[in-house]
């Protein structure tokens, strides 16, 4: 429970004093950038996961896996070299290659989203990742989740800065976002050389590569899937609409942070962990990761609750009125990060056992209800069908991941817990988003109180995860003391 505490506790905090800092500056981005611009900026983070994809070929999962089979020193060393130089060439390949080809295809397949610079910057900023990526997963791999928080933290800050001076300092606009997110990409990537040099030092081994290969093959096509899904959504938003309603779906997505970065936090800590508890395979290890599962089905749903209900009349409150109409997709969204914290807890057998051949099957059945719901809701509902679009092929992919993996696990879950509290939170966000307050200011206060009440109602069910967690919090402040 510690280390999973611990971890998750430093990967939370490597963003959440960055997000909390973009939060308070919402309204400044609102004022200086209009929804178009919003759309842009949003467009290409989508477009640099996409070729993050294609560059690396899913091999950072390899490195995640493989470490562990690996003993630290020169074989470490020689597996690193050999995956670490494959992912830089194949980088250079791929950039240069869409560089090359897209002004024939871009404009086509999304509309209004500009080859130069934004398209340039992402292509550039995606292979310059590469070193970054490799640190982040031997970082993620070795447990070095303080060192992890600190790098976070630094980067996030200088592109905040960075971000004020190019968009509030020098009016630039969705260039200036985008311009510092490259600059602060371009530090990272100088110190994750730095962090390398030493892991780096081995020989190319083809066989090493081979095996990698074959383990990444069946992550790709769900990789893929996943990162052009939210690409797909906003390109068929972009056609049916226009960038400004693509700007719309990314401010409300700045208001459902919370529950990502609680999401994505738990499932940096949370592999590693899973990994070496099955490695292990003691009956007190698989209690003790049942007991870490509940805390962190607990966590999310909180958050989840906490952005449905409170993001809507936050973003009423500000920003300016032509952001209003995404303060209905909050509560829409807010349910994509929790299906994903779905996947991760109950799915990751599939990742060590290595049945990763399934994924893209599943992956593929996703794709299906997120494109096919995308294209028949956005032309009628807008922004709010892409919304619904996103939820819906999370939904396929997450259950129908979870049902595979049950059929390989050893782990017995705790699903009375689990579903008692996925129940309270969900009743308590219905009973937020139905309450008949108009006033933005008494709506947070009347949400204030449902969300207190179901902290009370789950500790009276016997569900004693927010006291533990208070205890175990409380304890590390003091301690530290």
């Amino acid at each position: 429970m510690s280390r999973i505490t611990s971890g998750t506790f430093h990967y939370g905090l490597g963003r959440v004093l960055p997000q909390a800092i973009g939060f308070l500056l919402i309204p400044l981005y609102a004022a200086l950038l209009t929804p178009h611009d919003y759309g842009l900026v949003d467009m290409h983070a989508q477009c640099g996961g996409v070729l993050v994809l294609l560059m690396r070929f899913s091999l950072g999962g390899s490195i995640s896996r493989f470490y562990y089979d690996y003993k630290e020193g020169r074989e470490l060393q020689n597996y690193v070299a050999t995956i670490g130089g494959f992912m830089v060439i194949n980088s250079l390949l791929v950039g240069g290659i869409v560089l090359i080809s897209a002004p024939f295809w871009l404009h086509r397949i999304l509309p209004g989203f500009g080859y130069f610079p934004y398209f340039v910057l992402a292509v550039l900023a995606s292979i310059l990742s590469v070193g970054s990526e490799i640190q982040r997963r031997l970082m993620q791999a070795r447990e070095q989740t303080a060192m992890t928080a600190k790098l976070n933290l630094i980067t996030a800050l200088a592109g905040i800065a960075l971000a004020l001076f190019f968009v509030a300092g020098l009016r630039w606009g969705a260039f200036g976002m985008v311009f510092a997110q490259f600059l602060a990409g371009l530090v990272f990537y100088i110190q994750a050389i730095a962090y390398l040099k030493h892991d780096a030092r081995g020989s190319f081994e083809k066989d090493r590569l081979k095996g990698s290969l074959a383990y990444a093959a069946g992550l790709f096509p769900s990789h893929a899937i996943a990162a052009f899904l939210p690409v797909a959504n906003r390109a068929i938003l972009a056609q049916t609409g226009a960038l400004e309603s693509v700007g719309l779906v990314a401010l409300a997505n700045r208001f459902v942070q919370p529950v990502v970065i609680a999401s994505e936090s738990f499932a940096s800590a949370y592999p590693p962990i899973y990994f070496a508890v099955r490695k292990q395979g003691g009956a007190a290890e698989l209690d003790q990761l049942r007991s870490v599962e509940r805390l962190i089905w607990y966590v999310t749903m909180a958050a989840a609750a906490g952005a449905a209900m409170f993001a809507p009349p936050l973003i009423r409150l500000l920003t300016p009125e032509t952001y209003h109409s995404s303060a209905p997709l909050a509560p829409i969204l807010v349910a994509v990060p929790v299906l994903s914290m779905m996947y991760t807890l109950f799915g990751m057998e599939l990742f060590y056992s290595k049945k990763t051949w399934v994924l893209p099957l599943i992956a593929a059945c996703g794709a299906a209800a997120n494109w096919g719901s995308t294209w028949l809701l956005c032309q009628r509902y807008g922004a709010a069908g892409a919304a619904w679009g996103m939820v819906a092929g999370q939904s396929v992919f997450s259950l129908l991941a979870v049902a595979a993996a049950s059929r390989l696990t050893v782990v017995s879950h705790d699903w009375t817990a689990i579903l008692r509290t996925l129940a309270v939170w969900s009743a308590a966000i219905a009973a937020g988003l139905a309450q008949p307050v108009q006033n933005d200011w008494l709506a947070i206060l009347v949400r204030s109180g449902i969300f207190i009440g179901a902290v009370v109602l789950l500790h009276l069910s016997g569900d004693d995860t927010a006291s533990r967690l208070i205890q175990r919090i409380n304890g590390r402040v003091f301690s530290r003391k």
